[in-house]
C-alpha cells in the first residue's frame, strides 16, 4: 500500500519563492522539507502535478480507514529533571534533541505499517490508515485489514519504545498509550484565509481511539 514519491516538480520555482531570489536547487530542498511535515494525502496527489496549486474551495473527502492515536507520557519528568540536573539552556537543548529523536522513531515505525501521520497533539500523533489514490497496481485494503495493519503497529510500538528511558536518565522512562478506531472517516481542507489551509480528519472512528 506503500507509494513511491518522487522528486518535488521543478515548475513550482514560479512560486513566490523564485520571485524572492530563490534558486531552483534551495526551493526543492524548502519543498521537500515542507512536504516532510505534512500528510502524505496532501503530499503524494501533487507528485505529478506540473504546476500545484492551493485548493480554491473548502473540501471534504468521505473514506474508510482506520485512525489511531498513540500518546507519550513522560516528557514533563524527563524536563524537570534536565532541568535541574543541568543549567537550564543545557537542559531544554537536551530535552529538544531527545523528544526530535523519540517521535522521529515513532514515525518511522508509523511508516513501516503505511500510515499517515496527520497530526501531533501535544506529545501525541494522530495516525490514519487507509487506501490510497495513488496506489496503482495495489488491491485496496477492506477495513477489517486496515484496523489489523493500525494494530500491528501499535504492538510493535509498544514493543520496541515503550518505556524507554533516554541515554544516561535512568530514572524517567517514555510509557507509551495507544487506541484505535474504525469506520468511515471525513477528512478536510479548510482556510483559504490569506493562503493558510488546515488539514483535519473528523468522523465516529477518532471518538472510538479514546473509548
Amino acid at each position: 500500500m506503500s507509494c513511491e514519491a518522487a522528486g518535488p516538480s521543478t515548475a513550482l520555482s514560479d512560486s513566490k519563492f523564485s520571485q524572492r531570489g530563490v534558486c531552483e536547487e534551495d526551493f526543492d530542498q524548502i519543498v521537500r522539507v515542507f512536504a516532510s511535515y505534512s500528510p502524505a494525502e496532501i503530499v503524494l496527489p501533487l507528485i505529478d502535478d506540473p504546476s500545484p496549486q492551493p485548493p480554491t474551495e473548502p473540501v471534504r473527502e468521505d473514506f474508510d480507514g482506520a485512525i489511531g492515536f498513540v500518546d507519550v507520557s513522560g516528557f514533563t519528568q524527563l524536563s524537570e529533571k534536565l532541568t535541574k540536573e543541568n543549567t537550564r539552556y543545557l537542559g531544554s537543548e537536551l530535552l529538544n534533541r531527545y523528544i526530535n529523536s523519540y517521535l522521529t522513531e515513532l514515525i518511522n515505525g508509523v511508516s513501516k505499517f503505511d500510515g499517515d501521520v496527520i497530526k501531533f497533539a501535544g506529545d501525541a500523533l494522530q495516525v490514519v490508515w487507509r487506501n490510497r489514490a495513488c496506489s496503482v497496481g495495489h488491491d485496496d485494503m477492506s477495513l477489517g485489514m486496515l484496523v489489523l495493519q493500525a494494530s500491528k503497529c501499535c504492538l510493535e510500538l509498544l514493543k520496541t519504545h515503550n518505556n524507554f528511558s533516554p541515554p544516561d536518565v535512568d530514572d524517567v522512562k517514555l510509557k507509551l498509550h495507544m487506541g484505535v478506531g474504525a469506520g468511515q472517516l471525513q477528512s478536510f481542507r479548510v482556510g483559504g484565509h490569506d493562503g493558510k489551509w488546515e488539514y483535519f480528519v473528523a468522523g465516529g472512528a477518532v471518538e472510538q481511539k479514546s473509548e
